[in-house]
């Protein structure tokens, strides 16, 4: 904990901040943080960054330098340069998330696991398999604790890195301290579209047939649910695939899609009220640079899906083959493997492979 000591010495080291729900992960950050937060790479690539300052009993001055990554497929080349040179990992856990905690690690160096401070977030049903599974992930017994602010976390944190010991620990805080937070922020230089601006922008929403609820607009792609919000652009999606998984995560992807919000020209409108507009009609009509049907596709690949027994074929067949080109194996390699992982059940394989027969038959 603080104290009123002089300190002596600064201590800086680099923590990665891991998990499945970008809110809890940002959650987490700000409640670490405060003012010390960048969200600035959140809508682009999922990365929010901090800094935190503790000053320990035994006199050191600690800066936690925090980075918050995504879990997500289409940003591991990415993840992978940015775990160079950390020290720690807090992996940040919420109800939904068993089974899906070794995903969370899978860019990460063997032997960096064992410096983890788990965070569990609220009430967890099965505390038992959790803990079984982190052990499993982590490869060793992990001591027990409970807090009930995120400041004292970074104390046992910062406690840890410069005693070099106490990790793996698992560390359990009320939800109410660690709230999600989905930051909305900034596109170019311009504030917010105004109200009148987002009523405009409403309206052509609803020319173009959408729905749209609060401020913002929802188009259906083949993909997922698209949410672009007609405040400040930001488009995220539910994928499709996340609808038939037996798992309950909160997975929302941030899709990129680069415009320059300058050059435009209209007698009402401000630049990012007509970048907003223009979002909005390349969705609907499905008229997109190929790096925004990239991530979209990539999106549709899930290495945690576990398909329900209710689960179309047909949605299975186009999720299945969206995934085979990246592994260079068949629809029923990638369906059988997917089997053998306990991520498909085998009636639903059998149902699949029935279906391909006839198509090829006939």
């Amino acid at each position: 904990m603080t104290t009123s000591e002089t300190p002596k010495n600064r201590m800086i080291f680099k923590i990665l901040i891991l998990g499945g729900n970008p809110g809890r992960r940002n959650g987490f950050l700000r409640a670490a943080a405060g003012e010390r937060i960048s969200c600035q790479l959140h809508s682009s690539i999922g990365v929010s960054l901090g800094v935190a300052q503790t000053h320990l009993s035994s006199g050191e001055n600690v800066a936690l330098q925090f980075w918050a990554l995504p879990n997500d497929p289409q940003y591991d080349g990415l993840i992978k340069s940015f775990v160079k040179g950390h020290k720690g990992i807090i992996l940040i856990l919420e109800a939904g998330d068993e089974g899906r905690i070794e995903s969370f690690f899978e860019n990460i160096p063997v032997e960096s696991v064992h410096s983890t401070l788990a965070v569990i977030v609220g009430a967890v049903q099965d505390r038992a398999a959790i803990m079984t599974e982190l052990r499993q992930a982590v490869g060793k017994p992990l001591e027990r604790s409970s807090a009930k602010l995120v400041h004292e976390v970074v104390d046992i944190m910062a406690a840890a890195m410069t005693g070099n010991d106490g990790l793996p620990m698992v560390v359990e805080i009320p939800e109410a301290a660690c709230p999600i937070y989905e930051p909305e922020l900034r596109i170019g230089t311009e504030e917010h579209n105004s109200p009148e601006e987002v009523e405009e922008i409403r309206n052509v929403a609803h020319g173009l047939g959408l729905r749209t609820s609060g401020n913002t607009c929802e188009i259906e792609v083949e993909e997922g649910r698209l949410q672009v919000s007609m405040l400040s652009g930001r488009v995220l999606m539910r994928p499709t695939i996340c609808e038939y998984c037996r798992k309950n995560c909160s997975r929302r992807i941030n899709i990129c899609i680069i415009g320059q919000d300058s050059g435009w020209s209209s007698d009402s409108h401000r630049t990012k009220a007509m970048l907003t507009m223009a979002k909005i009609v390349a969705l609907a009509e499905r008229d997109l640079p190929q790096h925004v049907e990239n991530q979209l596709l990539r999106s549709s690949i899930c290495r945690d899906f576990a398909a329900r027994d209710d689960a179309p074929a047909e949605i299975l067949e186009t999720l299945i083959r969206s995934d085979a080109p990246y592994n260079k194996e068949s629809l029923l390699e990638v369906a059988d493997r997917r089997v053998k992982e306990g991520r498909l059940p085998e009636p639903l394989y059998n149902m699949l492979k029935r279906r391909l027969e006839r198509v090829s038959s006939a």
